[in-house]
C-alpha cells in the first residue's frame, strides 16, 4: 500500500476560491436578469407636456361644472379609463 501526503492548503483558501466563484456566478446571473429586462421590457414614458384645460387656468365659474378637460401633448390614458377626482382623492379607474 502507498500513501500519499498532501499538503494541506488551509480552509482560507478554499473559502476564498469558493466566494470568488459564488461572486462570479451571481454577476452572471445579474448580468442577464438586466439583458433580459432591458432587451424585453416596454418602454414607457411617464411624463407628457401639458397644453392646457377646459375650463382654463385662472377661469372663473359661476356655475356647477359636469366636466374638466385636461389636454396632453400625447395620449396619457387609454380609451374606457376614468379620472374621478373628490376633494381629496384622485381616482383612476381601468376596464
Amino acid at each position: 500500500m502507498i500513501s500519499v501526503l498532501v499538503p494541506d492548503l488551509g480552509s482560507r483558501t478554499h473559502t476564498a476560491a469558493s466566494a470568488v466563484r459564488l461572486f462570479k456566478q451571481v454577476l452572471r446571473v445579474v448580468g442577464v436578469v438586466v439583458a433580459v429586462l432591458l432587451l424585453t421590457g416596454s418602454h414607457v414614458a411617464a411624463h407628457s407636456d401639458f397644453e392646457g384645460s377646459e375650463p382654463a387656468d385662472g377661469s372663473v365659474i359661476n356655475e356647477a361644472i359636469d366636466s374638466v378637460v385636461l389636454n396632453f401633448a400625447v395620449p396619457v390614458l387609454g380609451e374606457g379609463v376614468s379620472v374621478i377626482a373628490t376633494s381629496s382623492w384622485l381616482v383612476v379607474a381601468m376596464p
